[in-house]
């Protein structure tokens, strides 16, 4: 059996890694006692898969996490147990049975939204309007990455999706998968609103949508 749970990452949490945030998960489900399956070998560890990773300092209100169970377990009483066992930060949304033949978390979605919280000072405006305007008038926007010591040049527009000015900062909607993906703070940082080095504005995900040619869905929290 195998349950789809959708969970927030709260702002208590933001600064934990994806890493940390899996491992206090783990830690939720053992408490609860929620009878997990484990794979084989000298290290066997949970069957628990979740969805996109989240960066630090990042939160959320839309994760998504697969457990297998080794019995069945009403899903009221999965929900109820975690519920109980999470620490505070990590909110339990929902508890669903997974129908037979659904892609895990991390195979069913291809894009996120984002809601980044900005200064006053760089809130809608003539300027910032300008600066979406011409940024997404670009054919390419090429950002400097570095993995193992070395810089490479990568174009981060093609996952550009969508990016509007709001009332407290920016709506912005990125693609991501196996070509590639960018990430909120590269798009910030090529409007000139943030630099490496400074405090990063808060960025919640908000949405994840699911792949255009399997379902026009998306997991909203209401």
């Amino acid at each position: 059996m195998v349950v789809d749970v959708a969970y927030a990452k709260g702002p208590a949490l933001r600064y934990l890694s994806h890493l940390e945030l899996m491992r206090a998960f783990e830690r939720a489900v053992r408490r609860a006692g929620v009878p997990v399956e484990h794979s084989q070998g000298f290290n066997p560890r949970p069957k628990i898969t979740h969805a996109s990773a989240l960066a630090v300092g990042m939160s959320s209100e839309v994760e998504r996490a697969w457990l297998v169970l080794s019995r069945p377990m009403a899903v009221a009483e999965v929900q109820r147990r975690l519920t109980g066992a999470c620490p505070d930060g990590l909110q339990i949304i929902a508890v669903r049975q997974a129908l037979t033949g659904t892609k895990p978390p991390y195979g069913q979605f291809d894009r996120a939204e984002y809601r980044i919280e900005l200064p006053e000072t760089q809130r809608v405006g003539p300027e910032l309007e300008a600066r979406i305007a011409e940024l997404l008038a670009r054919r390419e926007i090429s950002i400097m990455r570095e993995k193992d010591g070395q810089a490479r040049c990568v174009d981060i527009r093609p996952f550009v999706e969508s990016l509007q000015a709001t009332d407290c900062g920016l709506r912005l909607v990125l693609a991501f998968g196996e070509g590639g993906q960018a990430k909120p703070v590269e798009v910030l940082a090529a409007l000139g609103l943030w630099s490496p080095g400074e405090p990063v504005p808060w960025i919640h995900r908000t949405a994840l949508f699911a792949h255009r040619q399997r379902s026009k869905g998306s997991l909203r929290r209401r």
